[in-house]
């Protein structure tokens, strides 16, 4: 198990703790004579905002009030958006590739995202690629099916149908602790145990890169992180020893073809 300590094999034991976190908090405040409103006055729940259908949400789009004058100055937006979201996506399946351990096809992962932002637009949503986290959190619980695909593909259209705010009964802790547990996961496994599987100097630009997104901000630190890896580049390029070139003259006698 890496040294982390005992693990539990089961497939049921990570999401019957997630289903038992918000269900013990309930529990606990029935217990201490607690209400709802009592727990978002303190801060456990978030707010209940109103809900409404997703047709009304399409009433929003009033193409009358679009300056189709600006839409030409947008050109290079939407270009820059392009390059981001491909390049973007192109990291996210070399991430969750690095991540599982095997090699997946790359062209058919990235023709669903094409596919998923084209539908995500027609329908009134924004760009996007694959969650890393979520995908990692998955590959945790050890249920390599497609059945958790259309399950949470259900869910989601589910929560879209209804008109109710979900996140407004769920304690703010729960998703906190997801987070927390996936860092964990990952920082664990790409600063700890990755020690013994890199050379000194890629290790340190790792460190490098990852002090450098947590200190600035993401784009700022991969381009340091990049400028960090061309430098020990240099470095070890220019510690090779140099290369002399001569010309050799061959005394083998070959007989003409």
């Amino acid at each position: 198990d890496g040294g982390r300590g005992e693990q539990v094999e089961s497939i049921v034991a990570l999401p019957a703790a997630m289903l038992a976190a918000p269900a013990l908090f309930y529990v606990a405040l029935a217990l201490s004579g607690g209400s709802l409103a009592d727990a978002r006055a303190y801060g456990f729940v978030g707010e209940a905002s109103g809900g409404v259908t997703y047709a009304e949400a399409f009433k929003l789009y009033d193409f009358a009030l679009v300056r189709w004058d600006v839409v030409p100055g947008l050109a290079l937006t939407w270009v820059g958006m392009l390059v981001v979201c491909a390049f973007g996506s192109s990291l996210d399946v070399a991430a969750i590739e690095m991540d599982l351990g095997r090699p997946l096809r790359i062209n058919h992962e990235l023709t669903t995202v094409g596919f998923g932002n084209i539908a995500s637009g027609l329908l009134g949503g924004f760009t996007g690629s694959y969650i890393f986290s979520s995908t990692v959190f998955n590959y945790r619980t050890r249920l390599h099916t497609h059945v958790i695909g259309w399950t949470l593909a259900l869910t989601e259209l589910g929560l879209v149908c209804w008109t109710g705010d979900p996140l407004g009964y769920v304690p703010l802790f729960f998703f906190g602790s997801t987070l927390v547990f996936v860092a964990i996961e990952l920082m664990l496994e790409w600063l700890v145990e990755v020690r013994a599987k890199l050379p000194p100097g890629e290790y340190l630009v790792l460190l490098v890169t990852f002090l450098a997104i947590n200190i600035t901000s993401l784009e700022q630190g991969m381009l340091i992180g990049v400028a960090a890896a061309v430098l020990r580049f240099i470095v070890l390029y220019a510690q090779e020893h140099q290369v002399e070139f001569r010309h050799m003259k061959s005394r083998v006698v070959r007989p003409p073809r």
